[in-house]
């Protein structure tokens, strides 16, 4: 059930303790489209200005069979997968379908959830396995983030692990992460 919130860009930003800061917006790809033009001039010169001194920009984007522009022509692009065989399935479609159409030919991956180290190595290899039999792409380890219960509870809050949580086990992963 959508919310909305109107204001300022700058009320959707949190300034996480590593200095970097978290933009947290999600617009529907419709309602971006059918903006009135002087609205979306607003929203395009107000994002460009705060966008203007970042060195990256992380987007968390719908999958490519929804939206394939923004996984196609990403610089870097990260799987995130579970340890459910569905995840799995979905990961093996994704990196199939952007090298397929779009000649993307390096994945990075990380494994979400995850029970363990070894887990998620498992998972990745068997990722890897299938990826390398039939398709022409190579994946990267990115790393795993391991399933906590903190994560799944800032989640209900609609606010970062690392803020609610910072000491949490999946917090720690997440500001390693982000940092490598």
């Amino acid at each position: 059930f959508p919310v909305t919130i109107q204001g300022a860009l700058e009320d959707a930003i949190v300034s996480l303790s590593s200095g970097a800061e978290l933009l947290n917006l999600y617009v529907r790809p419709f309602t971006l489209a059918n903006l009135h033009t002087g609205l979306a001039h607003r929203l395009s010169q107000e994002f460009s200005s705060r966008l203007r001194d970042s060195e990256w920009i992380l987007i968390d984007a719908l999958p490519p069979r929804q939206e394939p522009a923004l996984s196609a022509i990403a610089d870097h692009l990260i799987l995130v997968l579970t340890p459910e065989a569905k995840s799995l399935t979905e990961a093996y479609g994704i990196i199939k379908q952007l090298s397929g159409e779009f000649g993307r030919r390096a994945f990075n991956v990380l494994i979400n959830h995850a029970e363990s180290l070894e887990d998620a190595q498992h998972i990745f290899r068997r990722l890897t396995y299938a990826a390398s039999e039939y398709l022409n792409v190579s994946l990267r380890w990115v790393g795993f983030i391991p399933e906590d219960y903190h994560l799944r509870r800032a989640l209900v809050m609609k606010t970062a692990a690392t803020l609610a949580f910072p000491k949490s086990e999946g917090a720690i992963a997440c500001t390693q992460l982000a940092r490598a």
